[in-house]
């Protein structure tokens, strides 16, 4: 087990630990050398006090002997409990379900066993009680995993607060860029965590540059896209709606993006071009009721057309 000095257990300050050790040399030189001046230094007249000269000895013996490795880094005891919590928590979110792509999608665990749900909140919450400074400071992992507990527990401004953290040590890791992201959009707390969001996504699409994950590449600008439109940015959530789509390899990712785009006509009244991309979503039960249930907001130009109203099923 490793073992920590006096001067570490009690956190004594360099500047403290000097000023002792200097006091200790004065006094102990003070017999020999009264009114020396060393410059940085100068040795007081202590020739009255004979006895000082052994007080200074044993306060520099004292000093020494603090800085000998004598007692128990109960620490390094905690970093190893929260490494084997962590590689508990790794395994049991892989077992029920929660993948990299699950948690960039900000998915949650709704399928699993009571049991399971408990067992993964009994963790995080260990883990989260061992306050070890060095265990969250020196291990990234730790807060990634966590991360990812709590976005399946919709758990979004815990889970953002430890991806924040670990994307300082791995800033290129573009996949929790964009878990980060999600963490952030989920929370929908207006506009200081939407521009987290859009600043996050920023990050994740400026690493995965060379990324091969086709599905990645048009996930990445829908996402950016749809928070630049919560955002009123309305021009260049079009331009990232529509790489996005041109990128889009499933036919979720398509009808998502024409569903955000018809989000951005509606709300610029480009009256026709809403028209022919509501009709793409012809028979699109999810999307047709994500557009009826925005009718105050980003619909609410249309929602007294009748033509418009009877296109989304809404009659």
């Amino acid at each position: 087990m490793l073992r920590k000095n006096t001067f570490q257990i009690f956190a004594v300050p360099d500047g403290i630990q000097l000023t002792v050790l200097l006091a200790g040399f004065v006094a102990a030189g003070s017999p020999y050398v009264s009114n020396a001046d060393f410059g940085f230094v100068k040795i007081p007249d202590l020739s009255g006090l004979p006895s000082l000269g052994i007080y200074g000895l044993i306060a520099i013996a004292l000093f020494l002997g603090c800085y000998l490795p004598i007692w128990p880094d109960s620490s390094n005891k905690l970093v190893e409990e929260n490494e084997e919590l962590k590689s508990q928590l790794a395994e049991t979110l892989s077992a029920s379900g929660v993948t990299t792509n699950t948690v960039m999608m900000g998915g949650a665990i709704n399928q699993v066993s009571p049991d399971i749900s408990n067992k993964i909140d009994d963790l995080i919450e260990r883990m989260e009680r061992i306050s070890v400074t060095e265990v969250r400071n020196e291990n990234p992992e730790w807060h990634l995993e966590l991360a990812k507990g709590h976005m399946a527990r919709k758990r979004w401004r815990k889970a953002a607060k430890h991806f924040d953290v670990y994307v300082l040590a791995k800033p290129d890791d573009y996949y929790s860029q964009l878990s980060r992201g999600a963490a952030y959009a989920n929370l929908r707390d207006g506009y200081d965590t939407n521009l987290k969001a859009l600043r996050a996504y920023n990050e994740a699409i400026a690493f995965a540059d060379n990324s091969p994950d086709k599905w990645l590449n048009a996930r990445l600008f829908m996402y950016r896209g749809a928070m630049l439109k919560r955002l009123n940015r309305l021009s260049e959530s079009e331009a990232d709606l529509l790489i996005g789509k041109a990128r889009a390899v499933t036919e979720y990712e398509k009808n998502d993006a024409d569903y955000n785009l018809a989000c951005v006509y509606a709300i610029k009244k480009e009256r026709l071009k809403l028209f022919e991309t509501v009709k793409r979503l012809e028979g699109k039960d999810r999307e047709l009721s994500g557009i009826r249930s925005h009718l105050d907001d980003y619909f609410s130009n249309f929602s007294n057309d009748k033509e418009f109203m009877s296109l989304i099923g809404n009659t």
